[in-house]
């Protein structure tokens, strides 16, 4: 038996594209994957405490790349409290990230968001291609830049950058916390955040579930399913 395969709609429903298999129920899903998004929630939260709104995803959901989930996940969290917000994916995944919320998508096959001209009060980037030499133009004064990945170097860097300009770069692991928890699963509860999901695999294919992973080319998050 193959895996399932799933993503995220238009009227955030899980569609099926795999025959005669069954979508996977929202609410399971949204429990397998609350504790992974948690460090997501601070991330924006700590975005909405500087009063700020015009925020950039990069890497929202990347086919070179496999953090889809807390981009997808960003996005969503952030249109919650107000931002106005523009993703960043490849080609495939522009209709899926404007119908997660996003206001606008920029291919990043086609157009470099730093070079645009335009500036935001948030840059999240969630694939460490966009460090603060690359996107501190893009940052607007008194502009945050949330690292979810990076390598060392630019960990090392995010002090000294903050302490040296009118920007902010915030870099490392972030802190989880019950109300976290609780935030994410009301937000899920009503219906506003939905986890967006690629494919669940039954737990002895777990070794095809890191195969493909690693492939670099999923959209969200990849489940493997105890007992399924």
């Amino acid at each position: 038996m193959g895996p399932h395969k799933h993503w995220l709609g238009p009227n955030n429903s899980f569609l099926q594209h795999t025959a005669g298999s069954n979508p996977l129920p929202r609410r399971f899903a949204q429990l397998c994957l609350w504790h992974s998004l948690l460090p997501t929630v601070h991330h924006v939260d700590s975005i909405l405490l500087s009063g700020r709104f015009d925020l950039v995803c990069y890497g929202t959901i990347n086919s070179q790349w496999r953090f889809g989930a807390v981009g997808s996940a960003a996005v969503q969290l952030a249109k919650h409290f107000g931002a106005r917000v523009t993703g960043v994916c490849s080609t495939a995944n522009l209709e899926l990230v404007r119908s997660i919320g996003a206001d606008k998508a920029i291919d990043y096959t086609k157009d470099d968001f730093t070079k645009s001209g335009e500036t935001y009060d948030v840059i999240i980037d969630t694939v460490g291609t966009a460090p603060y030499a690359r996107s501190a133009a893009s940052l607007s004064s008194g502009g945050r830049l949330q690292l979810v990945y990076a390598p060392l170097a630019d960990l090392l860097l995010a002090p000294w950058q903050t302490m040296t300009s009118d920007k902010k770069v915030v870099a490392g692991p972030a802190e989880e916390r019950t109300e976290y928890l609780h935030q994410l699963a009301e937000l899920a509860a009503s219906g506003t955040f939905v986890p967006v999901i690629d494919r669940s695999y039954p737990l002895e294919q777990i070794v095809d579930a890191h195969r493909y992973v690693d492939q670099g080319h999923k959209k969200g998050s990849v489940l493997v399913m105890v007992g399924a």
